[in-house]
């Protein structure tokens, strides 16, 4: 129970800080993230390996 309520105490400051924010700038900071997008050409998978295969028809046929 007293974690809880410590936990809601940082989000409630957190919250208010964003409130803060938003009424001096009108929006909110976005966090940065960098995106780690694959496209499915540049995915490479390990050619012939036992393992990865017998997992798979060991998955497939039950």
């Amino acid at each position: 129970l007293k974690l809880q309520r410590e936990r809601q105490a940082v989000f409630d400051d957190a919250f208010r800080e964003d409130m803060e924010e938003y009424k001096q700038h009108g929006q909110l900071t976005k966090i940065q993230t960098t995106s780690n997008k694959l496209a499915l050409e540049e995915v490479v998978l390990e050619a012939n390996e036992v393992e990865t295969k017998d997992a798979l028809e060991q998955f497939l046929n039950g």
